[in-house]
């Protein structure tokens, strides 16, 4: 009976303590726009904390998507299942001139971890919470 009561405790002790982080990508869901070191990020938080997000800097573009993964407190995970582009090009130089171009593989980017803060309702910052870099995010809708 006592190891009952130990597992119901346990259970319930992760249900609370998941609930500030899972109210949080609550929070999150809509569209965002924020700025930093020169690129846009466009990101959109679905309420079952499905996401996608684009990256833009002058004529380059990337796309990720994926799902927030709660962690506890103020920090989430950003975790990356599809992205473009897949593939980029690189140059082959032959010879003293002349080349050719081959495509390869890009890595799957890493998402991350975030620390998220409130401003308000339009506004959140997110920390990053290994490298220690932020991005202010504006609500879109």
């Amino acid at each position: 009976m006592r190891g009952r009561w130990m597992v119901t405790w346990a259970a319930l002790a992760a249900v609370l303590a998941a609930t500030p982080a899972a109210a949080q990508v609550a929070q999150m869901t809509g569209a965002w726009r924020g700025y930093a070191q020169g690129v846009t990020f466009n990101l959109v938080v679905e309420p079952n904390g499905r996401f996608s997000e684009q990256e833009i800097m002058g004529q380059m573009m990337t796309m990720q998507t994926g799902h927030i993964q709660p962690l506890g407190g103020d920090l989430v995970a950003f975790v990356v299942e599809d992205w473009q582009p897949r593939t980029r090009p690189v140059y082959h130089p032959t010879g003293t001139v002349g080349g050719y171009y081959t495509q390869e593989p890009n890595a799957k980017p890493p998402g991350g971890t975030w620390r998220i803060l409130f401003n308000g309702p339009r506004s959140m910052t997110m920390r990053d919470a290994r490298l220690g870099g932020q991005v202010t995010f504006t609500r879109q809708r």
